[in-house]
Protein backbone atom coordinates (compact mmCIF):
# COMPACT_ATOMS: atom_id res chain seq x y z
CA UNK A 1 0.00 0.00 0.00
CA UNK A 2 2.53 2.97 0.64
CA UNK A 3 4.16 2.06 -2.56
CA UNK A 4 0.83 2.35 -4.36
CA UNK A 5 -0.67 5.62 -2.14
CA UNK A 6 1.45 9.32 -1.33
CA UNK A 7 2.12 9.47 2.48
CA UNK A 8 0.32 6.49 3.39
CA UNK A 9 -0.01 5.84 6.68
CA UNK A 10 -1.80 2.60 8.89
CA UNK A 11 -4.74 4.24 10.06
CA UNK A 12 -5.53 4.95 6.23
CA UNK A 13 -6.51 1.17 6.32
CA UNK A 14 -8.11 0.94 9.86
CA UNK A 15 -10.16 4.07 8.50
CA UNK A 16 -11.61 2.07 5.48
CA UNK A 17 -12.42 -1.32 7.44
CA UNK A 18 -14.24 0.90 9.76
CA UNK A 19 -16.09 2.90 6.95
CA UNK A 20 -16.74 -0.32 4.39
CA UNK A 21 -17.31 -3.85 4.23
CA UNK A 22 -13.38 -4.29 3.56
CA UNK A 23 -12.18 -7.54 6.02
CA UNK A 24 -9.05 -9.03 6.10
CA UNK A 25 -8.44 -13.35 6.15
CA UNK A 26 -5.90 -15.71 6.67
CA UNK A 27 -5.05 -17.61 3.97
CA UNK A 28 -1.99 -19.63 4.73
CA UNK A 29 0.95 -19.48 7.29
CA UNK A 30 1.28 -15.45 7.48
CA UNK A 31 -0.66 -14.55 4.49
CA UNK A 32 -4.02 -12.61 3.87
CA UNK A 33 -6.17 -11.87 1.82
CA UNK A 34 -8.52 -8.54 1.52
CA UNK A 35 -11.63 -8.80 0.56
CA UNK A 36 -15.34 -7.29 0.66
CA UNK A 37 -17.84 -9.47 2.58
CA UNK A 38 -20.71 -9.63 0.05
CA UNK A 39 -17.86 -11.46 -2.38
CA UNK A 40 -15.81 -13.59 0.07
CA UNK A 41 -16.42 -16.69 -1.68
CA UNK A 42 -14.44 -15.96 -4.33
CA UNK A 43 -11.92 -17.14 -2.05
CA UNK A 44 -12.53 -20.68 -0.55
CA UNK A 45 -10.74 -22.22 2.02
CA UNK A 46 -7.80 -24.63 0.29
CA UNK A 47 -7.45 -26.50 3.31
CA UNK A 48 -11.11 -27.07 4.29
CA UNK A 49 -11.14 -30.92 4.12
CA UNK A 50 -7.72 -31.35 5.37
CA UNK A 51 -6.52 -32.00 9.32
CA UNK A 52 -7.52 -30.11 12.13
CA UNK A 53 -9.93 -28.51 9.52
CA UNK A 54 -12.32 -31.33 9.89
CA UNK A 55 -11.97 -31.07 13.73
CA UNK A 56 -13.15 -27.31 13.33
CA UNK A 57 -17.25 -27.74 14.35
CA UNK A 58 -16.00 -29.23 17.39
CA UNK A 59 -13.21 -26.51 18.12
CA UNK A 60 -15.09 -23.48 17.51
CA UNK A 61 -17.46 -24.06 20.38
CA UNK A 62 -14.51 -24.14 22.49
CA UNK A 63 -12.87 -20.98 21.49
CA UNK A 64 -15.84 -19.11 20.97
CA UNK A 65 -18.92 -18.50 23.35
CA UNK A 66 -21.38 -17.65 19.70
CA UNK A 67 -20.22 -18.35 16.48
CA UNK A 68 -21.98 -15.08 15.44
CA UNK A 69 -20.16 -13.09 18.07
CA UNK A 70 -17.40 -10.99 18.49
CA UNK A 71 -14.98 -10.81 21.55
CA UNK A 72 -12.29 -9.32 22.78
CA UNK A 73 -9.17 -11.42 23.77
CA UNK A 74 -9.81 -10.61 27.75
CA UNK A 75 -13.79 -12.60 26.76
CA UNK A 76 -12.13 -15.01 25.35
CA UNK A 77 -9.92 -15.62 28.12
CA UNK A 78 -12.68 -15.75 30.71
CA UNK A 79 -14.43 -18.08 28.21
CA UNK A 80 -12.35 -20.24 27.33
CA UNK A 81 -9.85 -20.70 30.93
CA UNK A 82 -6.89 -21.17 29.02
CA UNK A 83 -3.28 -19.18 29.11
CA UNK A 84 -2.75 -16.49 26.81
CA UNK A 85 -0.08 -18.24 25.32
CA UNK A 86 -2.66 -20.76 24.70
CA UNK A 87 -5.35 -18.65 23.41
CA UNK A 88 -2.98 -16.42 21.24
CA UNK A 89 -1.54 -19.94 19.04
CA UNK A 90 -4.86 -21.13 19.04
CA UNK A 91 -6.52 -17.90 17.40
CA UNK A 92 -3.19 -17.70 15.38
CA UNK A 93 -3.49 -20.66 13.85
CA UNK A 94 -6.76 -20.42 12.89
CA UNK A 95 -6.64 -17.19 11.39
CA UNK A 96 -4.13 -18.35 9.32
CA UNK A 97 -6.33 -21.54 8.13
CA UNK A 98 -9.39 -19.36 7.48
CA UNK A 99 -11.58 -19.49 10.50
CA UNK A 100 -10.93 -17.05 12.66
CA UNK A 101 -10.65 -12.95 12.00
CA UNK A 102 -10.70 -9.48 14.04
CA UNK A 103 -12.36 -6.59 12.77
CA UNK A 104 -9.31 -4.04 13.09
CA UNK A 105 -5.71 -4.15 11.53
CA UNK A 106 -4.36 -3.64 14.39
CA UNK A 107 -4.23 -6.91 15.88
CA UNK A 108 -2.79 -8.12 12.75
CA UNK A 109 0.27 -5.11 13.04
CA UNK A 110 0.53 -6.29 16.93
CA UNK A 111 0.80 -9.82 15.47
CA UNK A 112 4.02 -9.06 13.22
CA UNK A 113 5.28 -6.93 16.52
CA UNK A 114 5.50 -10.10 18.06
CA UNK A 115 6.29 -12.37 15.71
CA UNK A 116 2.30 -13.97 16.50
CA UNK A 117 3.80 -15.12 19.67
CA UNK A 118 2.32 -14.09 23.00
CA UNK A 119 3.70 -10.80 25.02
CA UNK A 120 3.01 -12.21 28.31
CA UNK A 121 2.67 -16.05 29.36
CA UNK A 122 1.37 -16.03 33.05
CA UNK A 123 -1.54 -18.44 33.45
CA UNK A 124 -5.27 -17.42 34.53
CA UNK A 125 -5.43 -17.53 37.97
CA UNK A 126 -9.41 -17.94 38.75
CA UNK A 127 -9.05 -17.42 43.00
CA UNK A 128 -9.37 -13.47 44.09
CA UNK A 129 -5.82 -13.77 45.99
CA UNK A 130 -3.35 -10.93 45.42
CA UNK A 131 -1.60 -13.87 43.00
CA UNK A 132 -4.72 -14.67 41.57
CA UNK A 133 -5.37 -10.63 40.60
CA UNK A 134 -1.70 -10.49 39.49
CA UNK A 135 -1.88 -13.19 36.95
CA UNK A 136 -5.23 -11.81 36.41
CA UNK A 137 -3.56 -8.50 35.97
CA UNK A 138 -0.54 -10.06 33.54
CA UNK A 139 -3.72 -11.28 31.46
CA UNK A 140 -5.39 -8.29 31.16
CA UNK A 141 -2.08 -6.54 29.77
CA UNK A 142 -1.27 -9.28 27.79
CA UNK A 143 -5.14 -9.04 25.80
CA UNK A 144 -4.32 -5.29 25.23
CA UNK A 145 -1.94 -6.75 22.57
CA UNK A 146 -4.57 -7.11 20.47
CA UNK A 147 -7.29 -4.36 19.51
CA UNK A 148 -10.38 -4.94 18.23
CA UNK A 149 -12.88 -7.94 18.33
CA UNK A 150 -12.08 -11.63 16.97
CA UNK A 151 -14.72 -13.83 15.08
CA UNK A 152 -15.46 -17.24 13.35
CA UNK A 153 -15.61 -16.23 9.72
CA UNK A 154 -18.99 -17.84 7.94
CA UNK A 155 -18.69 -21.19 5.91
CA UNK A 156 -18.36 -20.79 2.74
CA UNK A 157 -20.86 -23.03 0.48
CA UNK A 158 -19.25 -26.13 -0.41
CA UNK A 159 -21.45 -27.92 -2.13
CA UNK A 160 -22.42 -25.61 -5.01
CA UNK A 161 -23.50 -27.37 -8.60
CA UNK A 162 -21.62 -27.04 -12.23
CA UNK A 163 -23.25 -23.75 -12.84
CA UNK A 164 -22.90 -21.81 -9.84
CA UNK A 165 -19.32 -23.00 -9.36
CA UNK A 166 -18.58 -21.66 -13.14
CA UNK A 167 -20.15 -18.23 -12.33
CA UNK A 168 -18.03 -18.03 -9.52
CA UNK A 169 -15.24 -18.53 -11.26
CA UNK A 170 -16.04 -15.85 -13.84
CA UNK A 171 -16.16 -13.43 -10.97
CA UNK A 172 -13.16 -14.48 -9.76
CA UNK A 173 -11.54 -14.21 -13.69
CA UNK A 174 -13.36 -10.21 -13.99
CA UNK A 175 -11.09 -9.46 -9.91
CA UNK A 176 -8.09 -10.83 -12.16
CA UNK A 177 -7.94 -9.28 -15.23
CA UNK A 178 -8.99 -6.18 -13.07
CA UNK A 179 -5.74 -6.83 -11.03
CA UNK A 180 -3.18 -7.92 -13.86
CA UNK A 181 -5.01 -6.55 -17.53
CA UNK A 182 -3.72 -9.91 -19.02
CA UNK A 183 -3.85 -13.27 -17.46
CA UNK A 184 -1.40 -15.84 -18.69
CA UNK A 185 -0.27 -19.36 -16.51
CA UNK A 186 2.75 -17.14 -15.06
CA UNK A 187 0.76 -14.57 -13.75
CA UNK A 188 -1.16 -16.55 -11.50
CA UNK A 189 0.98 -18.53 -10.29
CA UNK A 190 1.09 -16.87 -6.39
CA UNK A 191 -2.75 -16.73 -6.93
CA UNK A 192 -5.29 -19.06 -4.34
CA UNK A 193 -5.47 -22.47 -6.00
CA UNK A 194 -9.23 -21.41 -6.98
CA UNK A 195 -7.25 -18.47 -9.07
CA UNK A 196 -4.76 -20.45 -10.71
CA UNK A 197 -4.00 -21.15 -14.45
CA UNK A 198 -5.58 -24.63 -14.05
CA UNK A 199 -8.57 -23.79 -12.48
CA UNK A 200 -9.90 -21.19 -14.54
CA UNK A 201 -8.72 -22.09 -18.00
CA UNK A 202 -12.15 -23.59 -19.35
CA UNK A 203 -14.11 -20.48 -18.09
CA UNK A 204 -11.29 -18.46 -19.94
CA UNK A 205 -11.98 -20.58 -22.85
CA UNK A 206 -16.01 -19.87 -22.64
CA UNK A 207 -15.96 -16.13 -21.65
CA UNK A 208 -13.58 -15.32 -25.00
CA UNK A 209 -16.60 -17.48 -26.62
CA UNK A 210 -18.80 -15.30 -25.28
CA UNK A 211 -17.09 -11.67 -26.30
CA UNK A 212 -16.26 -10.89 -22.76
CA UNK A 213 -12.36 -11.83 -23.60
CA UNK A 214 -10.23 -11.60 -26.12
CA UNK A 215 -7.16 -14.02 -26.41
CA UNK A 216 -3.40 -13.76 -28.38
CA UNK A 217 0.32 -13.25 -28.15
CA UNK A 218 -0.10 -9.81 -26.78
CA UNK A 219 3.67 -9.68 -24.61
CA UNK A 220 6.55 -11.04 -26.02
CA UNK A 221 8.36 -13.69 -24.06
CA UNK A 222 5.72 -15.16 -22.49
CA UNK A 223 4.67 -18.84 -23.91
CA UNK A 224 1.28 -19.90 -24.30
CA UNK A 225 -2.03 -17.88 -24.31
CA UNK A 226 -2.86 -14.66 -23.17
CA UNK A 227 -6.72 -13.64 -22.48
CA UNK A 228 -7.03 -9.52 -21.74
CA UNK A 229 -10.50 -7.85 -22.25
CA UNK A 230 -10.61 -5.36 -25.68
CA UNK A 231 -10.77 -2.28 -23.68
CA UNK A 232 -7.36 -3.57 -21.49
CA UNK A 233 -6.14 -4.44 -25.07
CA UNK A 234 -6.44 -0.12 -25.82
CA UNK A 235 -4.64 0.44 -22.94
CA UNK A 236 -1.48 -1.83 -23.78
CA UNK A 237 -1.45 -0.56 -27.45
CA UNK A 238 -1.12 2.82 -25.79
CA UNK A 239 1.60 4.65 -25.17
CA UNK A 240 3.53 3.38 -21.89
CA UNK A 241 3.61 6.40 -18.51
CA UNK A 242 7.63 6.47 -19.17
CA UNK A 243 8.42 9.53 -17.03
CA UNK A 244 6.21 7.41 -13.98
CA UNK A 245 9.16 6.36 -11.29
CA UNK A 246 7.49 3.45 -8.74
CA UNK A 247 9.00 1.00 -6.60
CA UNK A 248 7.81 -2.17 -5.40
CA UNK A 249 8.69 -5.35 -2.75
CA UNK A 250 10.20 -8.30 -4.47
CA UNK A 251 6.98 -10.09 -3.06
CA UNK A 252 4.41 -7.43 -4.10
CA UNK A 253 1.56 -9.15 -5.84
CA UNK A 254 2.21 -6.90 -8.65
CA UNK A 255 6.16 -8.56 -8.74
CA UNK A 256 7.50 -10.71 -11.21
CA UNK A 257 10.59 -11.53 -8.93
CA UNK A 258 10.56 -15.37 -8.07
CA UNK A 259 9.22 -15.89 -12.19
CA UNK A 260 10.10 -18.66 -13.92
CA UNK A 261 9.72 -16.75 -17.78
CA UNK A 262 13.47 -17.07 -19.05
CA UNK A 263 13.47 -13.23 -20.22
CA UNK A 264 12.31 -12.22 -16.40
CA UNK A 265 14.71 -14.53 -14.83
CA UNK A 266 17.85 -13.10 -16.23
CA UNK A 267 16.64 -9.68 -15.14
CA UNK A 268 14.89 -9.64 -11.58
CA UNK A 269 16.62 -10.80 -8.54
CA UNK A 270 14.86 -13.70 -6.16
CA UNK A 271 11.52 -13.28 -4.21
CA UNK A 272 12.48 -12.43 -0.92
CA UNK A 273 11.09 -9.85 1.28
CA UNK A 274 13.79 -7.31 2.34
CA UNK A 275 14.48 -7.20 -1.83
CA UNK A 276 12.92 -3.75 -3.06
CA UNK A 277 12.63 -2.77 -7.23
CA UNK A 278 12.38 0.68 -8.72
CA UNK A 279 11.00 1.18 -12.13
CA UNK A 280 11.69 4.42 -14.06
CA UNK A 281 8.54 3.96 -16.45
CA UNK A 282 9.58 0.51 -18.50
CA UNK A 283 13.10 0.72 -16.94
CA UNK A 284 14.44 -1.01 -13.74
CA UNK A 285 16.88 1.24 -12.53
CA UNK A 286 17.45 0.45 -9.00
CA UNK A 287 17.53 -3.36 -7.65
CA UNK A 288 18.31 -2.97 -3.42
CA UNK A 289 18.60 -6.14 -1.40
CA UNK A 290 18.82 -7.09 2.02
CA UNK A 291 16.62 -3.94 2.97
CA UNK A 292 19.46 -1.88 1.42
CA UNK A 293 22.12 -3.79 2.14
CA UNK A 294 23.39 -4.58 -1.67
CA UNK A 295 22.47 -1.42 -4.37
CA UNK A 296 22.28 -2.36 -7.72
CA UNK A 297 21.77 1.13 -9.88
CA UNK A 298 21.56 1.06 -13.17
CA UNK A 299 22.20 4.36 -14.12
CA UNK A 300 24.70 6.89 -14.35
CA UNK A 301 25.20 8.91 -11.18
CA UNK A 302 24.83 12.02 -13.43
CA UNK A 303 21.57 10.73 -14.13
CA UNK A 304 18.72 14.10 -12.72
CA UNK A 305 16.39 11.91 -12.23
CA UNK A 306 18.43 9.46 -9.28
CA UNK A 307 17.36 11.39 -6.47
CA UNK A 308 14.06 10.51 -7.22
CA UNK A 309 14.73 6.40 -7.49
CA UNK A 310 15.12 6.58 -3.26
CA UNK A 311 11.47 6.30 -2.30
CA UNK A 312 11.63 3.15 -0.86
CA UNK A 313 14.40 3.69 1.57
CA UNK A 314 12.64 6.79 2.69
CA UNK A 315 9.64 4.40 3.17
CA UNK A 316 11.65 1.97 5.45
CA UNK A 317 13.16 4.85 7.19
CA UNK A 318 9.54 6.95 8.00
CA UNK A 319 6.74 4.70 7.58
CA UNK A 320 4.29 4.80 10.70
CA UNK A 321 4.57 1.15 11.13
CA UNK A 322 7.95 -0.78 12.65
CA UNK A 323 10.20 1.98 10.63
CA UNK A 324 13.89 1.14 10.63
CA UNK A 325 15.87 2.89 12.68
CA UNK A 326 18.77 2.97 10.09
CA UNK A 327 19.99 1.42 6.67
CA UNK A 328 23.35 -0.10 6.59
CA UNK A 329 24.68 0.08 2.93
CA UNK A 330 27.70 -2.17 2.42
CA UNK A 331 27.86 -2.45 -1.75
CA UNK A 332 26.80 -0.42 -4.56
CA UNK A 333 26.99 -2.12 -7.65
CA UNK A 334 29.32 -4.79 -5.86
CA UNK A 335 31.90 -1.92 -4.55
CA UNK A 336 32.39 -0.29 -0.96
CA UNK A 337 29.29 2.22 -0.77
CA UNK A 338 32.06 4.04 1.46
CA UNK A 339 33.97 4.47 -1.60
CA UNK A 340 31.02 4.70 -4.04
CA UNK A 341 30.68 7.63 -6.50
CA UNK A 342 26.92 7.50 -5.69
CA UNK A 343 27.74 8.15 -1.92
CA UNK A 344 26.97 12.08 -2.70
CA UNK A 345 23.31 10.96 -3.91
CA UNK A 346 22.47 9.28 -0.42
CA UNK A 347 24.51 12.02 1.55
CA UNK A 348 21.40 14.80 -0.13
CA UNK A 349 18.50 12.41 0.67
CA UNK A 350 19.98 10.97 3.94
CA UNK A 351 21.97 11.91 7.14
CA UNK A 352 24.37 9.61 6.00
CA UNK A 353 27.57 8.27 8.13
CA UNK A 354 30.06 5.82 6.20
CA UNK A 355 33.28 4.17 7.75
CA UNK A 356 34.96 1.71 5.73
CA UNK A 357 33.17 -1.87 5.51
CA UNK A 358 29.60 0.45 4.96
CA UNK A 359 27.67 3.36 5.10
CA UNK A 360 24.29 4.27 7.51
CA UNK A 361 21.68 6.02 6.54
CA UNK A 362 19.15 7.51 8.88
CA UNK A 363 16.06 9.57 8.23
CA UNK A 364 16.79 13.48 7.99
CA UNK A 365 15.57 14.99 10.92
Amino acid sequence: LPARVGHYTSTMLDGITEQSDLMWSGCGPQKILLSFRFNRDLYPNPDADAEPETLWPQIAPRLFPDLRGQYDFENLLDYTGITVAELTQSLWEFVWRGRVSNDTFGSLRKGIETKFKPIETAKRMAAPTSAGMRGRFNAWKSSRAYPGHWYVLPEIQADMDALDEEELNQERIRVLVGRYGVLFREVLAQELPCMRWGALFKTLRRMELAGELVTGYFFEDIPGLQFTTSAALETFLGPMPEESIFWLNATDPASFCGSELPALKETLPRRLQGTHIVYHGARLVIVSKGNGKELEIRVPVESLDLPDYFGFMEHLLARSFMPLPSIAIETINGERAASSPYLSILESLFEVAADWNKVTAYKRA
